[in-house]
């Protein structure tokens, strides 16, 4: 009985602890499941939306976002690619940010836009190409007649800017054809004409190319001037290449010009050709033959040939080569030949007539009689052709052997002594008698031909007064 008391405490105790598991068990079991809704993914819960009716939750998918994103993309490029100019009849789809884009080009140039308008837009992964160009008549009457309705809109639009370019382009020309056709700029740098026409002309060249670049860039075309120097560099080098021997004959007679070998009226050799110089331009050098024929040569032919003056140096000598016999008298026979030459108007008194022994041969001994003559006053070919008459007459009336090469038995006699005084008199006449002047029928026909090239335009770089 004494110890009842600590069993009844016991039990209270044990009844307690009943009740508090009780009480406390509903509560454990629910931490569980909220755990378990926390630790779900986002996702999940985001996808699980309230029924419209009743409590129970409902799935919805989860490609809404892409598709709803998809959509805007198509119905913003459907109405961009609607407003371009040139593009008919659009079709557009989208799917994941692949777009099929489907419509009528007017042209290739429309075609092009339409797809860098679709690849750059944001969102775009890629494009599949599915536009066609429209042949259609009407579309294409269409397109050009919108086509030449811009340009005339445009050139209305820039007709006060052109109007404006058009004035600069033709000042600058008018500058360039006044520098082109005067000489007082060039005649200020050099006496030669054919290097001052050459200074005007490059300066007129510029001043038309700047000008046309003027004209350019009043018009805002900074790009097509690029273009336009571009394309006159490879011309200008195309050119160059094609007409190559031109270009050599025109340096060739610039340069001829600055060394003055040879002025108008000179008659000059080249290379095999001789002539008395008409005149020259920029291709070709022009001479007129002792025949009266024309004698065109290459400037640059004339350039590499040499070039033998005659008439740069007033004095010229001829000569007269003559065989005698071995055994006359050669200081008897200078004597007779230059006494005959000095009688021949036309010769020179200094230097004096002279002869020279030039070799001894089989049959003769060869002399050489050489005198001078001044061609401002005598006609040089008429003085050597006389001198030749008037030593071969002063030779035979003197009785001076001229042997021939052949083998023949002659009987040779001294003139009598009365005889001598009335073959000098002959001589004399003889000599009196010919016609050593100047032969202007020439002259007059060069002059005749540079007046017809005068008038008809054709240039000459050589001057009279200044040779070149």
């Amino acid at each position: 009985m004494r110890h009842r008391p600590h069993h009844a405490r016991y039990v209270r105790l044990l009844l307690a602890c009943l009740v508090a598991a009780c009480v406390l068990a509903p509560t454990a079991g629910a931490a569980p499941a909220n755990n378990a809704a926390a630790d779900a993914p986002a996702s999940e819960s985001a996808a699980m939306q309230p029924a419209p009716e009743g409590n129970a939750p409902v799935a919805v998918p989860q490609n809404a976002t892409a598709t709803a994103r998809d959509e805007a993309l198509r119905q913003r490029l459907q109405r961009i690619l609607t407003s371009l100019e040139g593009i008919e009849n659009v079709q557009v789809r989208v799917q994941d940010g692949v777009v099929w884009l489907a419509a009528d080009a007017q042209n290739k140039a429309a075609h092009e836009t339409a797809l860098d308008v679709a690849q750059k837009l944001d969102g775009v992964a890629y494009v599949v190409d599915q536009i066609s160009l429209s042949t259609a008549p009407t579309t294409r009457i269409s397109f050009i007649m919108q086509t030449f309705r811009r340009l005339w809109s445009d050139t209305l639009a820039m007709l006060p800017v052109l109007a404006i370019a058009v004035v600069v382009f033709l000042v600058f020309v008018l500058a360039a054809v006044w520098l082109s056709r005067s000489r007082w700029l060039g005649r200020r740098f050099t006496a030669n004409p054919l290097l001052a026409s050459s200074l005007h002309r490059l300066l007129g060249l510029a001043l038309f190319a700047l000008g046309l670049l003027a004209a350019l860039e009043v018009l805002g075309l900074t790009s097509v001037a690029g273009a336009v120097l571009g394309a006159a560099g490879l011309f200008g080098l195309t050119v160059g290449f094609a007409l190559r021997d031109i270009m050599e004959n025109y340096l060739a007679g610039m340069l001829l010009s600055l060394r003055s070998p040879f002025t108008v009226d000179d008659y000059v050799e080249v290379g095999e050709h001789a002539g008395s110089v008409v005149r020259m331009n920029s291709r070709e050098l022009i001479l007129m033959t002792l025949e009266g024929n024309h004698l065109r040569l290459p400037n640059a032919m004339v350039f590499e040939s040499v070039i033998t003056n005659y008439t740069r140096n007033p004095l010229r000598a001829f000569q007269v080569d003559v065989g005698v016999g071995g055994g006359e008298d050669l200081s008897e026979v200078q004597r007779i030949g230059c006494e005959a030459l000095a009688m021949l108007p036309g010769v020179m008194d200094d230097p004096a007539p002279f002869m020279r022994v030039q070799s001894i041969g089989d049959f003769a001994v060869i002399v050489r009689f050489q005198g001078w003559v001044d061609q401002k006053q005598y006609e040089f070919l008429k003085v050597q052709s006389e001198g030749i008459r008037i030593v071969k007459e002063a030779l035979d009336s003197a009785g001076v052997d001229m042997p021939y090469p052949r083998q023949d038995i002659m009987v040779l006699r001294k003139p009598p002594a009365d005889e001598a005084p009335r073959r000098r008199k002959d001589i004399e006449a003889s000599a009196r008698r010919a016609d050593v002047a100047r032969d202007t029928f020439l002259d007059e026909q060069i002059q005749e031909d540079r007046a017809e090239a005068a008038r008809e335009g054709e240039s000459n770089v050589l001057d009279k007064k200044t040779p070149g």
